[in-house]
């Protein structure tokens, strides 16, 4: 029995949310150091800001990385080899972040690239956790020699966890001061063990010689046991455990060996650590990992091997024999909403796609159009069985009872409350489940057969078949008249875009159709330049055209359509940017996630 491989698309946001577990979800990695975009590849510290930036402090400066560039910020210009060497990021509960260096300057960042220094040399403290305020950690630093008698002259690191700008903690070796607003408030013996203290919704975190986890009680002035969940299950720490102590008091991440985990408090307050599904790069320290704000993308930095962008991936392949045939070629897709996905083989039986695999469609075994499936404003999915429509109701789970209507291989389009319906021979339209036929298409071959049918700005259909393209010649769509600058050419794919007409083919490339004019891609057969060959579907976001080229592996393409060429140019690539997908600039940190193994795809970006 062969196996079918299918793919599915998942929305990123719907199978991993900003702040919800990740079994089972499947991570795509991209690597950054020196040769793509890094100064240097020591990363020692990382925050994310509400905007979405990521700054690192790395051994040569810096850098802010805004998803697709990285820009060294000159901390104080012209004086470079002093401010160089970076080392950690203070963040506050307000979100402002600092930077310090080997040489104890503290700078103030600001919006996009801005600096300020706010302190000038001296005691250099390695914090664990957050600051409340810049005031508050220079009088820590101010008086650490006094206040902290009995700490080692030598130990430069504090724990210093931040509730607000007003109530903070800070512990060092087995003592730990609650401040308010600058005064001690309260004076605690605590273990005197690594791991650091960290605070995660709320509660100051920490365990003992025993592995137990612990919280803060301020009540019982120390701490007390608290319940601690492993992937779901009551356990003490793990040992071999790093905790990674974050910036950001609703989850923080621990590492053990290459395995990553995320900690977070859950609605009963119960601390949690779930892996993540992530292996982390062999044989390296990794120093930090935070969550770009607003993303699902993990960032880990390492002391030497630079930076990690783990996020989740778009596509997921589900392996299928429940058909028990010798097929592997899906067309027709229609979304079923929470049960997934329902699809036609090249076998003409369907299947009903989702995570947990795939299952057989049931309601109409065999004979199914594998052109043809359709949702309508009802929510009900039109096909074809043979040479008869049928209609389902994915709700209810069974064919909805409705007039016979018959059609060969017919191709679906729903526009408002109705459904257009082409075949070998007619183009009509189902209303109120009454089919309606208007015009004669006259087919003679499978070639003549509509694959598409779409409107236009000026009211009139148009559809594609494999013999060229047909304009109705008023808004009845009772005759239509061949477009002869297509004659011959198969057309696949159609989009309109207010007056603008996309029309792809296969084997021809894409055509944008402006008024009386055609404008055309060049077409390129061995997919190793800068054109298009197959055009199987096409989508449009702004100015810009997004289509899918499935047989060139590893060829985008980015172009606005007002720079296509003309017709009479075509050849040339002047205007015509080309790129692959391993010279690629980084995509924004905010996208939907990584599209390498997905096929050939057309990559859109808006005009300047």
């Amino acid at each position: 029995m062969r196996t079918i491989l299918c793919i599915l698309a998942l929305a990123c946001a719907a199978v991993f949310g900003p702040r919800s577990s990740a079994q089972g979800v499947e991570w795509t990695v991209r690597h950054y150091d020196v040769r793509n975009g890094l100064p240097q590849s020591s990363v020692m510290d990382m925050a994310s800001d509400p905007m979405g930036f990521l700054w690192i402090t790395t051994e040569g400066g810096l850098v802010r990385y805004d998803g697709r560039n990285f820009s060294l910020i000159r901390l104080i210009p012209g004086m470079d080899p002093l401010t160089t060497r970076t080392r950690q990021l203070l963040v506050t509960p307000d979100k402002d972040i600092y930077v310090d260096d080997a040489n104890g300057d503290i700078f103030a960042v600001h919006g996009h690239s801005m600096a300020m220094r706010v302190r000038t040399g001296g005691l250099r403290l390695q914090v664990h956790g957050s600051i409340p305020s810049m005031e508050a950690y220079l009088d820590l630093m101010e008086h650490w020699r006094s206040d902290w008698p009995n700490v080692n002259e030598h130990l430069l690191s504090v724990n210093m966890l931040a509730f607000n700008s007003e109530v903070w903690a800070v512990r060092s070796g087995g003592e730990l001061r609650l401040f308010n607003k600058g005064r001690i408030m309260s004076r605690m013996v605590v273990p005197a063990v690594d791991p650091a203290f960290f605070l995660l919704g709320g509660t100051i975190f920490c365990t003992d010689s025993a592995d137990r986890v612990l919280r803060l009680d301020t009540a019982a002035r120390g701490c007390v046991a608290h319940p601690f969940l492993l992937n779901g299950q009551a356990s003490t720490w793990p040992k071999g455990a790093r905790h990674l102590t974050g910036k950001d008091d609703r989850e923080s991440f621990v590492h053990i060996q290459q395995d990553l985990y995320r900690c977070w408090v859950d609605a009963d307050g119960q601390l949690r650590m779930d892996a993540l599904g992530i292996r982390l790069p062999a044989q390296t320290l990794v120093n930090t990992v935070v969550r770009v704000s607003g993303t699902d993308i993990i960032a880990v930095g390492t002391s030497s091997k630079g930076l990690y962008l783990y996020r989740p991936a778009l596509l997921k392949t589900l392996k299928c024999d429940v058909l028990g045939v010798a097929e592997n070629s899906f067309y027709a897709q229609a979304d079923l909403g929470k049960d997934g996905i329902m699809t036609v083989g090249s076998g003409r039986s369907a299947l009903i796609l989702n995570d947990q695999g795939c299952e057989p469609f049931i309601a109409a075994k065999e004979g199914l159009s594998y052109a043809s499936l359709c949702t309508d404003v009802d929510g009900l999915i039109w096909f074809s069985q043979g040479d008869q429509i049928r209609c389902y109701d994915p709700g209810a789970r069974t064919l909805v009872d409705i007039e016979a209507m018959t059609a060969w291989h017919p191709t679906f389009w729903a526009e408002g409350d109705s459904m257009w319906v082409a075949d070998l021979k007619r183009l009509g339209y189902i209303k109120d489940r009454h089919l309606t036929w208007t015009a004669d298409v006259n087919g003679t071959s499978y070639l003549d057969r509509p694959f598409l049918v779409r409107r236009l700005q000026d009211g009139r259909l148009v559809y594609g078949s494999c013999k060229g393209l047909y304009r109705a010649t008023d808004r009845s769509a009772t005759r239509f008249e061949a477009d002869r600058r297509f004659d011959g050419l198969c057309v696949r794919s159609l989009e309109v875009f207010g007056d603008l007409l996309l029309v792809g083919t296969y084997g021809s490339g894409l055509r944008v159709v402006v008024g009386d004019k055609v404008r055309e891609l060049p077409v390129d057969r061995q997919c190793n330049s800068a054109a298009l060959s197959h055009s199987d579907s096409i989508a449009s976001s702004s100015s810009c055209t997004v289509a899918t080229v499935p047989r060139c592996p590893d060829l985008r393409y980015s172009e606005a359509l007002e720079a296509i060429p003309e017709s009479s140019q075509r050849g040339t690539s002047t205007t015509v940017t080309h790129r692959s997908e391993t010279n690629s600039k980084p995509e924004a940190l905010a996208s939907t996630g990584d599209i390498s193994g997905a096929g050939t795809v057309l990559e859109c970006e808006a005009s300047t």
